[in-house]
């Protein structure tokens, strides 16, 4: 369902309604979560990959919070890539570099609702 909803907001660009959001939440949260998908992830390069292939794991919320450097998204990636097996290796450097521009230290951390931020997870 996730990655449904995440090729669709690719393609729409505009919002990710409440499917990024476990069942239980949604129950708890009585009504439907809006996102300005745009302004979390900026147009370009690589958003497309991101919102298809990393939400086919996990939610949006540790791409939005966690902010790496460099380095560290370069061993992220080397970490990831076995994950991925579908992408080639040029797709998957311009998702990682997609991921170095927007989401590094010193970039604001985009506001997330509750009910995604309660989807957190440690790795």
């Amino acid at each position: 369902m996730l990655l449904a909803a995440a090729g669709m907001l690719a393609a729409a660009g505009n919002t990710l309604a409440q499917s990024a959001v476990r069942p239980a939440d949604k129950a708890a949260a009585g009504k439907s979560a809006k996102i300005d998908m745009n302004k979390i992830f900026p147009p370009g390069p690589g958003r497309n990959l991101v919102l298809s292939d990393c939400t086919s794991c996990h939610t949006i919320t540790p791409i939005v919070i966690i902010q790496m450097t460099r380095d560290a998204r370069e061993r992220w990636a080397r970490d990831h890539r076995d994950r991925v097996n579908g992408m080639s290796n040029e797709d998957f450097k311009v998702l990682t570099e997609y991921l170095v521009k927007h989401f590094s230290p010193g970039q604001p951390i985009p506001q997330l609702p509750k009910e995604l931020l309660d989807t957190w997870t440690s790795y």
